[in-house]
């Protein structure tokens, strides 16, 4: 018996502490909510300033001084004011707008030469303030200037009125540079009562402070928050305040503790965007009693189950075989059948037979929620489609128009017009990345996805893959350095998703490493005798990518390689991502045959391997040739006859995008080709019956007739069947390249296109075209 008592013994404890942990983690998640209901006032109080800030910039460019003028602005901010606000307004300098500030209506019943009230709008007033020296209380317009950045004030007392307030100010410059004014918001703390700082249901109760340990909530003594005292004035809390600190200091955000001086855990969390802290408390006796009575119930039901399961095993063993009899005359029972044999053997072949029939009825249920599968997968992928279709056309605009302004097509920018469109253009390549890189994920594992494989040559794989990380590696004054092994044999690969992979371990090895650090990239043959993670006979090349970078720790290894998880996910991470490119590097090598290794040390830095099988020695090693066009070199060479006739050659752009139309036709046409514009399928070949052009640029994706339809029906003309079609395309999806080349078109470009690669296209279509012209005369 002493096993046994000693055992449920142990199991009463575990579930005390289970329910303690229960507990305090709800109290937790009751603390987290007030600071984020906190924490997102202060911050749509913030941005609600700021858009005052930029209103007020606006009248100062556009010239504007009237008070009127900055009195409407105040009058239309009003529908949208945070509710935490209960004032702001400009303070201006004599240079700038005539000074205004919005308060609240009891203000003007007390003081009315501070302001004036407008009769229509009897909520509020709009006040004149000339001299900020006579108003203490606006020491934040001097402190603004001085710290000269946006700033949540410390709490203090507003002399005047006297209320307690929390104010944020910051300074407002013009496009000079010049300082116009100071915007400023105040916070009411007395308001800050009203997220639900009351005394709980179970005795226990919230204290908000600062970061100093003022009081901006506190239920038991609501005076303290008006006289703006100390936490540390109350003797038990102090205690309970320490250790808060101790804990800030050394990094933490939030935690829970027990504290002997207050009897009660206590919770605490800090307020993300104002460096407050929130504090939570439950008594002992809220905790401890509920989880002893519940952990001596949960003890003694199992001591009854326990006993109960006993009796059955002794009465299993008197029986025998009776349960197994018991069994089959169950199974006859449920299945409607009634077995009145008394032979053990018809009994239990009879039960067998029917659980059989069972089994296959599950059998059908599977097959169906299969059948449902493959529904929900094809939804899926229309579902992906559809978004990549919607993600890239606008975003097709965006880089063909950025694309077209830095050519100077739409007329001349200056440097730093210039400086800014590579901002946008390269923000935008980098969330076409992030779009390809969920596509590529979402077809490798639904397994869509079709290695274009041939033999390759590595080191030139890795000397383009440098390209792509090399202005971000000078950036932060990174080294790279390369160390390709003499004699590498030739890979079976896909080069374009070896690139890929090779350049998402580049990428993430600049990112992390610190100013200064160094980045190898190293290419050995890997005899299989030397090859001990793979068991194989096959030679492999190994390639790693190592870095003096920040590290991972051990149990955040297993992690990386899973898509959409990343090690730091928290709101305020340091560095940028989406969690999916070490993820489309595993699935990349291992569609290759290969595997993925990591070793890594926190604060020394990591070492990425990949291993690649190499191509057996009977076949031939070619040298790697490019078929890729090269949109970055100057345009074809043309004869001066050739210019002047290219303003001859029609271009027909379909497409039902208005912006992405102007886009390509402005872009073409300062090209001096002559455009005409359809909107659809149907309008496009009306207009090559009636034209003739030179070319077509066909969207797919359009209302009344698509562009596959148009393809074939224009294929269909004798007069029209040798007109190059060329597919400008937002679907990126398997088989989307197959279905336009098959209705048709010459060409399938996808979007978002690069216009100096369509203009080097249709110029060598266009030189072919002179060509053709010049033999048949």
């Amino acid at each position: 018996m002493t096993p046994v008592t000693i055992g449920l013994a142990g199991l009463g404890i575990l579930f005390y502490f289970n329910l303690e942990a229960d507990k305090l983690h709800n109290l937790a998640e009751e603390a987290n909510l007030k600071v984020r209901e906190v924490d997102t006032e202060l911050r749509n109080s913030e941005v609600f300033l700021k858009s005052l800030v930029v209103a007020t910039i606006n009248l100062q460019n556009n010239g504007v001084r009237s008070p009127s003028a900055y009195d409407e602005i105040v009058l239309s901010s009003m529908s949208i004011r945070p509710k935490l606000i209960t004032g702001f307004g400009v303070m201006q300098t004599p240079n700038g707008l005539v000074d205004r500030q919005w308060f609240g209506p009891y203000i003007e019943e007390s003081l009315p030469n501070r302001g004036v009230k407008l009769p229509e709008y009897a909520n509020y007033s709009l006040v004149e303030l000339w001299q900020v020296d006579r108003y203490p209380e606006l020491q934040y317009y001097t402190d603004a200037i001085k710290a000269n950045k946006y700033f949540w004030s410390k709490p203090y007392i507003n002399q005047i009125y006297p209320i307690p307030l929390v104010t944020f100010a910051g300074p407002i410059r013009d496009r000079n540079g010049n300082l116009i004014g100071i915007v400023n918001g105040d916070i009411n703390i007395r308001d800050l009562n009203l997220n639900d700082q009351s005394k709980s249901k179970e005795g226990g109760y919230s204290v908000f402070v600062t970061q100093e340990g003022i009081f901006l909530g506190y239920a038991p003594e609501p005076n303290k928050v008006s006289n703006l005292e100390n936490i540390a004035s109350i003797p038990s809390l102090k205690v309970v305040w320490d250790e808060i600190q101790h804990a800030l200091a050394q990094g933490k955000s939030q935690g829970y503790f027990k504290s002997n001086a207050t009897q009660s855990y206590w919770v605490y969390q800090r307020v993300p965007s104002s460096q407050w802290v929130m504090l939570q408390s439950i008594p002992y006796d809220t905790v401890v009693k509920p989880a002893l009575l519940l952990s001596f119930s949960a003890t003694l039901s199992s001591a009854i189950v326990l006993a109960f399961v006993v009796v059955l095993f002794i009465r299993y063993l008197n029986r025998r075989l009776q349960p197994i009899l018991e069994a089959c005359n169950e199974t006859c029972i449920e299945s409607g059948v009634h077995n009145k044999s008394k032979d053990e053997i018809s009994r239990l072949s009879t039960a067998f037979f029917h659980m059989m029939e069972r089994q296959e009825n599950l059998l059908q249920q599977l097959q169906q929620t299969n059948i449902q599968l493959i529904e929900s997968h094809r939804l899926k992928d229309s579902f992906l489609a559809n978004m990549s279709h919607e993600l890239r056309t606008p975003l097709n605009a965006i880089l063909g128009m950025t694309e077209g302004l830095q050519d100077r097509v739409f007329g001349t920018v200056n440097d730093r017009q210039l400086n800014a469109l590579q901002i946008v253009e390269s923000s935008g390549n980098h969330l076409l990345e992030l779009i390809n890189d969920i596509l590529d994920l979402a077809k490798i594992e639904s397994g869509q996805i079709e290695l274009d494989c041939a033999p390759a040559s590595l080191p030139l794989i890795v000397q383009s893959s440098l390209e792509f990380v090399k202005q971000q590696a000078l950036k932060k004054q990174i080294q790279i350095a390369i160390k390709l092994a003499p004699n590498l044999p030739n890979l079976q690969i896909d080069e374009r998703r070896i690139r890929q992979a090779l350049i998402n371990l580049l990428s993430n090895a600049v990112k992390f490493t610190p100013t200064g650090g160094s980045v190898i990239l190293e290419v050995t043959q890997l005899p299989s005798s030397l090859n001990k993670t793979i068991e194989t006979t096959q030679d492999y090349l190994q390639i790693a990518v190592s870095d003096t970078g920040i590290g991972i720790a051990p149990e955040n290894i297993q992690k990386l390689f899973q898509p959409f998880i990343q090690i730091d996910s928290a709101l305020n991470r340091q560095f940028e991502g989406t969690g999916l490119g070490l993820a489309l590097v595993k699935r990349i090598v291992e569609l290759h045959g290969g595997s993925v290794g990591l070793t890594s040390e926190l604060g020394v830095g990591s070492c990425f391997t990949i291993l690649l099988p190499c191509l057996p020695p009977s076949n031939p090693q070619t040298e790697m040739g490019t078929n890729n066009l090269s949109v970055e070199h100057s345009e074809l060479e043309l004869s001066n006859t050739d210019k002047d006739v290219r303003q001859d050659f029609l271009i027909l752009v379909v497409d039902d995008d208005e912006v992405n139309s102007m886009t390509v036709s402005s872009y073409l046409k300062a090209k001096g080709y002559r455009i005409l514009l359809a909107k659809d399928g149907q309008e496009a070949i009306a207009l090559s019956k009636a034209h003739h052009p030179d070319l077509i640029l066909m969207d797919i994706q359009m209302p009344v007739m698509n562009g596959i339809e148009a393809t074939r029906q224009i294929r269909l003309d004798p007069n029209l069947v040798d007109i190059p079609i060329i597919a400008l395309t937002a679907l990126a999806m398997t088989g989307d390249r197959e279905k336009c080349l098959e209705a048709g078109a010459n060409e399938y470009l996808s979007k978002p296109i690069k216009l100096k690669q369509l203009a080097t296209i249709i110029q060598q279509i266009f030189v072919q075209n002179s060509q053709l012209q010049s033999n048949a005369m």
